[in-house]
């Protein structure tokens, strides 16, 4: 004879049965998940979200007003610098970071930055062809995209013109007012204070992809030799993310400019510096550079 459970007691069973098996099945799809997906995961992490330059909210202020003191007696022009910190939040040091100078080069940093967002929010066409103007002459065409990696790459000066014309000098000077907070800029006139902002904006690029940002990043680091006299033969450790701009007359240095973001890997550390002089070889500049690595690498 066999015995049979009531009705109830068989739904009961069943119900049991069934909630087990869920569980079950939900642990399995769970750690299938950390294996397969987690790592898929972490992957995409890796290549969109971790920054290059890494924040250190531990990190301890670093004082470096002496260097740019010393630095500063050394030059023969007028001379302003700005080194900010970007891990507290403060200044290492500033002298004469309020006066007006010649930009150079550096201008373009304005309108390279509003074009790759432009480009990116669908305002400007990456593909258009732009024509610049060479030195014999001659017209050249490139992509905006690719007038856009010139203009900080190489300092192309027609492609830097181009972007600026597509924008108007009055909307960038504007922008730069509004949306940056760059009150002592205007055209070729600024000051190191104010290119340190821009910096800012191009470290924290809120506004831009990962994509962009390293082309960018790209575009910074990696320039032929003639761009990185200045902080960039100084360093040897860091990665100087640079703009260079200047001036020469008569085998004289009658402007050098030189802004940057600088990494320091191994300390996880981060710094932007503005250097902007007149009638200072950039020789000084780089030993400069040295001497703020020295003080970065001592004392973090």
């Amino acid at each position: 004879m066999v015995l049979r459970p009531t009705s109830h007691r068989t739904r009961r069973s069943v119900i049991i049965r069934n909630i087990v098996t869920f569980l079950v099945c939900m642990g399995t799809a769970y750690v299938a998940a950390r294996i397969i997906i987690g790592q898929t995961l972490t992957e995409f992490v890796e290549e969109n979200f971790t920054p290059v330059l890494t924040r250190r909210p531990d990190a301890n202020f670093i004082d470096m007003q002496s260097l740019v003191n010393d630095f500063t007696k050394s030059t023969k022009g007028k001379t302003s610098v700005v080194i900010y910190d970007v891990d507290t939040y403060r200044y290492s040091a500033i002298y004469n970071s309020d006066a007006t100078m010649d930009t150079a080069s550096l201008y373009k940093l304005f309108p390279v930055y509003e074009t790759y967002l432009r480009m990116e929010d669908g305002r400007l066409a990456k593909s258009d062809v732009v024509y610049v103007e060479t030195k014999n002459n001659k017209r050249v065409g490139y992509s905006r995209e690719k007038c856009a990696d010139l203009a900080i790459r190489e300092s192309h000066s027609g492609c830097a013109e181009s972007l600026v014309s597509d924008i108007g000098w009055d909307e960038l000077d504007q922008i730069g007012w509004d949306n940056y907070g760059l009150e002592n800029t205007k055209g070729f006139s600024s000051t190191a204070n104010d290119i340190a902002k821009i910096l800012k904006v191009y470290y924290e690029h809120d506004d831009l992809s990962t994509e962009t940002w390293n082309k960018i990043k790209d575009s910074m680091l990696n320039q032929p030799s003639e761009w990185r006299q200045g902080l960039p033969s100084g360093f040897h450790s860091a990665k100087v993310y640079n703009k260079v701009g200047w001036l020469g007359e008569d085998d004289k240095w009658k402007i050098y400019n030189d802004a940057a973001i600088i990494e320091f890997p191994d300390q996880r550390r981060t710094f932007i510096v503005v250097v902007m002089t007149t009638e200072t070889d950039p020789k000084l500049i780089a030993n400069f550079g040295e001497k703020i690595e020295q003080a970065v690498i001592t004392n973090s």
